[in-house]
């Protein structure tokens, strides 16, 4: 998902072949609610990714890699979600956006069981069709 030509660059290390690698996302939030219309969450697993060294080029380009992260999802994911949930396809969406790291800490505004709220100062995705 996150291998693409945009977020990777090639390194010859010393005494090695030619490797390729790819720039990650800071952070990924995942929000699942529950199966109802008052779409209380039931589940978040929000992810960060700490790298004690350098990265030699580029960077993670998010707004080049939503379509990506979307089709990723809608093909690999979305069957399985709805499988293990007994829910229907066209009632799971996916939002994506690009947020700055303030908007992933979820300890303020955020309950299991309540509908979801966006972190206080950030904007809220859009749906990705």
């Amino acid at each position: 998902m996150v291998e693409q030509e945009h977020n990777c660059y090639y390194v010859d290390f010393k005494d090695s072949r030619k490797t390729r690698l790819c720039n990650v996302p800071r952070h990924v939030l995942v929000i699942i609610p529950s199966n109802g219309e008052d779409r209380n969450v039931e589940v978040r697993l929000n992810v960060l990714v700490e790298f004690n060294g350098k990265t030699l080029h580029g960077e993670w380009y998010c707004d080049k890699s939503l379509p990506t992260i979307t089709q990723y999802f809608k093909q690999e994911t979305l069957p399985k979600i709805s499988k293990i949930m007994g829910w229907s396809t066209n009632k799971i969406w996916i939002y994506t956006s690009c947020q700055e790291d303030n908007c992933f800490d979820t300890r303020e505004r955020y309950y299991i069981g309540k509908p979801w709220v966006e972190p206080k100062g950030c904007k809220p995705p859009n749906i990705s069709s």
